[in-house]
């Protein structure tokens, strides 16, 4: 490799100098690359122009850290911990040609790069050996005593493994039943079910399969019982039972009160459990010019691809999926962009068997720890930057009203806090109050052509500015494809998003969603009235609508809102959600076009409802809107009169 760097080196091409990782000891042999892809990565330092690197199409590389890593520890939430991290790379291509990354610890990431620009990675399958969940099937629950019992799948790890246990400090630890509908249609969850311990007790059902199978001759009735519990329980293994003792009150970090209740799981569901953390596969961190390209992830103990902070970021043809013979893929978001600067283009990929939403494009906020001037504040460290230069916006956390913006001027690091200093005083800012870099929102960002498949939560997730999102196919289980949400406390991601277009979408709900396609909504502390209408300048255009049973937009606290050309389909077949909705639902909205509605619903009592708390300035032309409805129903349900 020397020679081949040392002639590269003075060759004056734009045509970029290939490296195979076999010439620095990765071998699909090998028990751990780390080191060769590490040696790679230093000698691209010595190469004067664009370098690709590449690895054995088809080939399967096993990954991890060295054996003495010590890793971060229970605090990170292993957050930081990657197979591979590239640092100040620029001009560098990674193809892998089709070849699997198989990650042998379950608690790190992937690929991480930080400080890099003009950097892809592309062609590349990513696996778990361990996998970082196990996947089995509902034996026994028991409401009284509290628990619940399972049976894990060949293959899969068992719960003694620590990163299970280890996985509590990151929230980590829980799981969702996995039930097919039929029609093409699978539920993940939604109830997330958290652990707070859990026991192997196949001992017990060892030893009562040995005394039946004993007697099983003279005993005809316990032969007929071992032959019903071998049809589930014992099933290629007498083995791998596990009892598990969840949280009833609500005190874990879900919230949720009686979740085997709430879940309804029963003995014959699909469950999976995850050991998840806050690891990703893919991470590009205050990076410049990334392309990932024709990418695939089966397994990940977090998030699947994070760009944080990273600027003109293309995510093009990858994809969560499922791997042949399980029914999960990634225990977090597919796609999670935080803070992004510059253009991020997300496009023609695709998101199944996920725990969490396909794509959420989002910052953090800059919440207000201390004021120290009309024009200087601390605030709380968070996954956010900030920079002179940059342009902030105040919200009220209280009441989610956006008050006013401000340039930076200057950033000081105090330790546990930032000091921001600003441009210009500001009137009205208490502790508590939360910034927004408009800088890092992601503007402008663009979602096409990807197709969200059947997982547990939203399709896409906005908190930014100025976006796209266009030609999508959505198919959720849940129904939720687009949701602008706001909350102000538990995440407080933001901005609240504005300059919005959604285009030219499908949304497929087969009867079976709890929540509207297109939706927007707030959530105060303590249920405080929002004060103003901070959602605005939305384009609603040429989008599809089929078999949702209930509205298909839900619009909370918005306006200058236009919703043109939309077309809502629900056959008389379809199963109904409400016993009372409208196609389109407006509460607290205020300048409001609706044009060229056409609405085939037997079911819906209206085609457009609009809230009383509504302005007077919500136009709807009847003129160009085409019904086909029961008889009887209003096609527009006005509360404002009433």
């Amino acid at each position: 490799p020397a020679l081949l760097l040392s002639s590269c080196a003075s060759a004056n091409t734009n045509k970029p100098v290939q490296l195979h990782v076999r010439d620095f000891g990765a071998e699909p042999s090998a028990d751990n690359i780390h080191s060769a892809l590490n040696a790679a990565a230093e000698a691209v330092k010595a190469i004067d122009g664009p370098v690709e690197i590449l690895f054995e199409p088809g080939a399967v590389y096993r990954i991890s850290l060295p054996d003495d890593t010590e890793l971060a520890g229970i605090e990170s939430r292993f957050s930081d911990q990657y197979a591979w991290t590239i640092r100040n790379a620029t001009n560098l291509s990674i193809n892998g040609q089709g070849a699997t990354l198989l990650i042998t610890d379950p608690e790190i990431g992937g690929i991480a790069m930080v400080d890099s620009s003009h950097i892809e990675l592309k062609n590349f399958f990513v696996d778990y050996d361990p996998l970082p969940h196990f996947e089995s099937t509902i034996t026994a629950v028991n409401l009284e005593e509290y628990w619940f019992e399972l049976k894990i799948d060949d293959g899969f790890p068992e719960p003694d493994s620590p990163n299970f246990e280890r996985a509590k400090a990151a929230y980590g630890n829980w799981g969702l039943t996995i039930r097919d509908e039929g029609n093409g249609r699978v539920r993940y969850g939604p109830a997330a079910i958290f652990a707070d311990r859990w026991e192997d007790v196949s001992a017990k059902y060892i030893t009562e399969t040995q005394r039946l199978e004993e007697h099983q001759e003279h005993q005809e009735n316990e032969a007929k019982q071992l032959g019903d519990l071998s049809a589930l329980v014992f099933k290629n293994t007498l083995a791998r039972v596990w009892r598990f003792y969840p949280s009833k009150d609500g005190s874990n970090f879900s919230g949720l009160n009686n979740p085997l209740r709430t879940s309804g799981l029963k003995v014959g569901d699909r469950y999976v459990h995850m050991a998840r953390n806050w690891s990703q596969i893919f991470k590009a961190e205050d990076c410049d010019h990334v392309l990932w390209e024709g990418l695939t992830i089966y397994a990940s103990p977090g998030l699947a691809y994070y760009p944080r902070g990273s600027s003109h970021h293309t995510i093009r043809d990858c994809h969560n999926a499922i791997k042949s013979g399980r029914i999960f893929s990634t225990t977090s978001d597919g796609v999670h962009a935080r803070g992004t600067r510059g253009h991020l283009l997300i496009e023609n990929c695709s998101f199944d068997g996920m725990a969490d939403d396909g794509i959420n494009v989002h910052s953090s906020a800059l919440s207000v720890a201390e004021v120290l001037a009309p024009n200087q504040i601390a605030v709380k460290k968070h996954t956010f930057s900030v920079r002179p230069g940059d342009l902030l916006q105040q919200v009220r956390a209280a009441t989610a009203s956006i008050m006013e913006q401000a340039t930076v001027q200057a950033v000081a690091d105090q330790g546990g806090t930032w000091l921001v200093t600003l441009e210009k005083p500001l009137a009205n800012v208490v502790a508590g109050d939360n910034f927004y870099n408009l800088s890092e929102a992601a503007t402008p960002f663009t979602v096409r052509n990807c197709h969200f498949k059947n997982y547990r939560g939203r399709g896409v997730l906005i908190s930014a500015v100025g976006g796209t999102i266009e030609n999508c196919t959505f198919e959720m289980p849940e129904g939720w494809g687009i949701v602008l949400h706001y909350e102000t406390t538990k995440w407080a991601e933001g901005p609240l998003a504005y300059d919005l277009k959604v285009l030219n979408n499908t949304f497929h709900g087969k009867g079976s969603p709890d929540h509207a396609a297109i939706r927007t909504e707030i959530t105060t502390p303590g249920g405080a009235e929002v004060d103003g209408r901070p959602f605005h300048n939305i384009r609603i255009e040429g989008n599809r609508f089929h078999d949702y049973a209930q509205p298909v937009m839900d619009i909370h606290h918005a306006r200058n809102i236009t919703i043109r050309d939309n077309r809502v389909f629900c056959s008389s077949e379809t199963p109904r959600k409400r016993a009372e909705y409208a196609a389109i639902e407006l509460f607290d909205c205020e300048n409001v076009t609706i044009e060229e509605l056409a609405v085939e619903d037997a079911k819906a009592g209206a085609a457009v409802k609009i809230a009383a708390d509504c302005a007077q300035d919500i136009k709807i032309d009847t003129e160009t809107l085409k019904l086909d409805m029961a008889e009887g129903c209003k096609p527009i349900l006005d509360q404002r009169k009433e």
